[in-house]
């Protein structure tokens, strides 16, 4: 039984001969044909399989713009060039682990990147030189992979235990922080919480409040020193990043990426900061911390020489900021030092 059916069945007419163009139509999960991405396709042989025809049609090239040579030189409109970018960058980010991608003959079965295409192509109406390759893409955001391909984490159990013990530690003063009793007897193995009397309260150790209020802080300071890229907006072109527009991107894992720290615990410490209110679904943690840590993968492209400019102009600024704060906090101390040696008036008409 095939995953789509969208639209009427093609005809079950297979190519005798590998065709000299072929229509490659691409549509996401339930998106309507009508919004679907088309391509001509010249030169497919008898070998090419889904992978190779995939980095053939959506190579991402620097700052997302498409070499229109392989559409023939038909030019596309704004519409087919920005899913021409979604699909090169969904494809750059399989390739990253960012995210994992399953692919659908429409009206037929599932098929992998190894798999050869030809005998997926179906006859266009009456035409017998007219052939289509109709492909349904599904994307799975995958960002415990991608944080051990990275090398941040050696396997998905630690990094799992890593987050459910901070999450934990977190949200030990909130109502109902829902803690499983797995993490609990981590936490008291650790020190960090207190063995649980029965029906009695899970109650936090010093030990645990000081390692809750490192977490705090490790997560205050990348807000200190990275908010500014939350909302940027560049101008590849001009080189010009401006910051705090409101109609910018959120740029931040790219920027903890290039600076060679761990967008997957910095996502989970700033989402967390501040949600004292929020419970861990113990019944299904692992699709608790996939949508809490997606941000972390599913984020703009941008070329590492692009993402460098920014970098530079933004902390730039971040150390302008701190050192015109610095400067208002010597200008107060000294402001404040002199009223303290200054005598007041009444004593200095007596004197």
């Amino acid at each position: 039984m095939p995953r789509y059916t969208k639209g009427p069945p093609p005809s079950q007419q297979q190519s005798p001969t590998v065709p000299s163009a072929v229509q490659f139509r691409v549509t996401l999960g339930d998106m309507p044909l009508q919004d679907a991405y088309s391509v001509i396709s010249p030169e497919t042989s008898s070998d090419e399989t889904l992978g190779t025809l995939l980095s053939r049609v959506f190579t991402l090239h620097l700052s997302t713009r498409m070499d229109e040579g392989i559409m023939s030189g038909s030019p596309l409109d704004p519409d087919s060039l920005a899913m021409h970018a979604e699909l090169a960058k969904m494809i750059y980010d399989s390739y990253a682990a960012r995210c994992s991608l399953r692919f659908f003959v429409n009206h037929g079965p599932e098929i992998d990147a190894t798999d050869l295409v030809v005998p997926h192509f179906r006859q266009v109406g009456a035409d017998a030189d007219s052939w289509q390759l109709d492909v349904v893409v599904e994307q799975r955001f995958t960002p415990f992979e991608y944080a051990i391909s990275r090398g941040d984490w050696s396997s998905e159990p630690e990094l799992m235990d890593w987050l459910e013990d901070s999450t934990a530690l977190l949200l030990a003063d909130a109502e109902s922080p829902n803690i499983s009793e797995v993490t609990a007897r981590r936490l008291v193995e650790q020190g960090l919480f207190e063995p649980q009397t029965p029906q009695g309260p899970r109650d936090i150790t010093d030990a645990g409040r000081a390692k809750r209020n490192e977490l705090e802080s490790e997560a205050e300071s990348y807000v200190e020193q990275y908010g500014l890229f939350e909302d940027v907006l560049y101008d590849d072109e001009a080189q010009v990043a401006d910051f705090g527009t409101g109609m910018g991107q959120d740029l931040r894992p790219l920027v903890y990426e290039a600076e060679s720290l761990d967008p997957v615990r910095i996502t989970f410490l700033l989402s967390m900061l501040g949600s004292a209110d929020d419970a861990l679904d113990t019944q299904d943690p692992q699709r608790f911390f996939t949508a809490l840590l997606t941000p972390a993968v599913d984020r703009p492209y941008l070329d590492n020489a692009d993402v460098e400019q920014i970098i530079e102009t933004g902390l730039a600024l971040v150390e302008l900021d701190a050192e015109s704060k610095q400067r208002d906090i010597a200008r107060r101390q000294a402001v404040s030092h002199a009223r303290r040696q200054t005598p007041p008036q009444g004593d200095q008409a007596h004197s």
